[in-house]
């Protein structure tokens, strides 16, 4: 089960790498400031797809998110190119510079609440962003993450 979850997951950040893209618009003051909020490390707790829940009990990091970088399991995956941090729910753009979907825009929404980061993010080929915190079965390309923040000792 932990091997699913743990494919599921690097399939879902895998198809983004560091965006290098020095062309990219540059994150606006609000969204800097939100930024700074998700900076650390994150444990995985739950991974929902096609409407199926997966519990994860494995406590390593998962995710850093480190300036605009999101680092999966230690190598770097992807950027933030936009943060909307005024909409409702808040919403992010990721670009991927990896092959087979280089230059893509995925479309997601996060929330966070104390040390939780719930990130609903749609992976298809067209654009689509989610509008509520849900990976129903009728949403394929639809992926709900929560995570905790690791705390520094």
């Amino acid at each position: 089960m932990m091997r699913v979850v743990v494919t599921a997951v690097e399939l879902l950040f895998g198809a983004f790498a560091t965006a290098g893209d020095k062309k990219a618009d540059p994150l606006s003051k609000d969204a800097k400031k939100e930024l700074k909020m998700l900076q650390g490390e994150w444990t995985l707790t739950e991974v929902q797809r096609a409407g199926k829940k997966s519990e994860v009990k494995d406590s390593k990091p998962a995710l850093e998110i480190k300036g605009t970088k999101w680092i999966l399991t230690g190598q770097d995956k992807s950027a933030f190119i936009v943060i909307h941090p005024g909409s409702d729910p808040k919403c992010f753009d990721l670009k991927s510079v990896e092959e087979p979907g280089k230059g893509e825009v995925h479309e997601g929404i996060y929330k966070i609440a104390g040390d939780t980061l719930t990130i609903c993010i749609y992976q298809g080929k067209d654009k689509q962003r989610p509008t509520r915190f849900e990976a129903t079965a009728e949403q394929p390309n639809t992926f709900l993450l929560v995570l905790k923040r690791v705390k520094k000792e």
